[in-house]
């Protein structure tokens, strides 16, 4: 048993040197909050046999033509691989938002490179690279995938929303529609405690609807602070019932 902790803590180790030579060999190296490629927010969900399904979404500010968007990763001390992401949508301040998806990891490590015009740059945490507890990139808000049970009274639905702590009194909660948004409602949520390592907090609450609208429940996620509103809505398209943790 020793020798599989050594030996894990060895592979592991050298996947996270590995890394950190790469960005280091890159011929641009950025910090996060200077480089036109940034991380957004890492969405993620539970899988098969403990692994997890992990979305980096990544923002780009660059007027280049020619636009490629990578992960550079490593998952439980397996050697590191390249994924090329694909283009989302395009916010209002005239970023772009890049996605990058993989499945079925054990834990996840890694670094974010943009290729604009034949330029290279990296995200990469400042040099720490990133891990599965960074959820917040440059977005203020992530609302978390919902868990569901079903009771006599109806379907409850329990949500949960990372938000960076930028000021002591906060709201934070979901906004939610049972009839396609002829109508809404809003949830408070209740503070659960920080991220471990992180500037971020955790908020939780839950709400039960009636079992027969779950086709037509959709929500999002605002936080108010500091005379400000923030809102996750999955880009103007909301989450629904599917949105499910597992």
């Amino acid at each position: 048993m020793k020798l599989l902790k050594k030996v894990s803590a060895i592979a592991l180790a050298i996947c996270m040197l590995c890394g950190l030579a790469v960005t280091a060999s890159s011929p641009t190296v950025a910090k996060a909050d200077s480089a036109p490629v940034q991380l957004y927010y890492l969405d993620n969900q539970g899988g098969r046999y403990g692994m997890t399904n992990y979305t980096v979404y990544v923002q780009i500010n660059s007027n280049a033509r020619h636009k490629e968007v990578w992960l550079h990763y490593c998952s439980n001390g397996s050697d590191w691989t390249d994924k090329q992401g694909g283009y989302v949508t395009t916010l209002q301040d005239g970023s772009e938002i890049w996605k990058i998806s993989v499945d079925g990891a054990y834990g996840i490590l890694y670094t974010i490179k943009f290729v604009g015009d034949g330029q290279v740059y990296w995200a990469n945490n400042n040099g720490k690279n990133f891990t599965e507890k960074d959820v917040l990139g440059t977005a203020n808000i992530k609302v978390g995938r919902i868990s569901t049970s079903e009771t006599l009274n109806g379907t409850v639905i329990n949500f949960s929303v990372t938000v960076k702590n930028i000021g002591f009194a906060k709201n934070v909660g979901i906004r939610y529609t049972d009839n396609n948004w002829a109508s809404y409602k809003n949830v408070e949520l209740n503070y659960s405690g920080p991220v471990e390592g992180t500037n971020n907090e955790l908020w939780t609450g839950s709400v039960t609807i009636d079992t027969n609208k779950k086709s037509a429940f959709k929500f999002s996620g605002f936080y108010k602070v500091n005379g400000n509103e923030y809102w996750d809505n999955n880009f103007g398209s909301n989450y629904d019932i599917n949105y499910i943790a597992q």
